[in-house]
């Protein structure tokens, strides 16, 4: 059984994961919406992390609230995070560490993002996705 540490989902299982259309996870790389260390693009396709799903989830779902801008910033904010993290690929998976241990409240000036119900939320998800399979 695949286990959610070791999880990189393809286009399809990305966007169940994420609660957005295959068009939508498309975009995320095409239109270069999110930093590229959330995903990989391969001869075999391509992978997002889980930490990328659950980015992608925030981008789409909070575009009526949130300009592109600060969509894109936070996510900028949190691959900064990744890089600067201990456990890259704890952070990457959403391993229990890394929803535990990090700050998920990303600051643009005077607004405060919380990224957190995001995590959890791709995280169970995926969880019921590995059962599955």
């Amino acid at each position: 059984m695949r286990t959610v540490a070791n999880y990189n989902a393809n286009v399809a299982k990305a966007a169940f994961i994420a609660d957005i259309s295959e068009r939508e996870a498309n975009r995320i790389v095409d239109e270069n919406i999110l930093p590229s260390v959330f995903f990989d693009v391969s001869d075999n396709g391509r992978k997002f992390s889980l930490l990328g799903c659950a980015l992608a989830s925030f981008y789409f779902r909070e575009e009526e609230l949130l300009s592109k801008k600060a969509r894109q910033m936070a996510a900028n904010v949190i691959a900064e995070r990744v890089e600067k993290y201990r456990y890259r690929d704890d952070f990457l998976s959403l391993a229990q560490r890394a929803l535990s241990e990090l700050d998920w409240v990303v600051t643009l000036n005077a607004l405060n993002i919380r990224l957190t119900l995001f995590a959890q939320e791709t995280k169970m998800r995926a969880d019921n996705v590995c059962r599955a399979e």
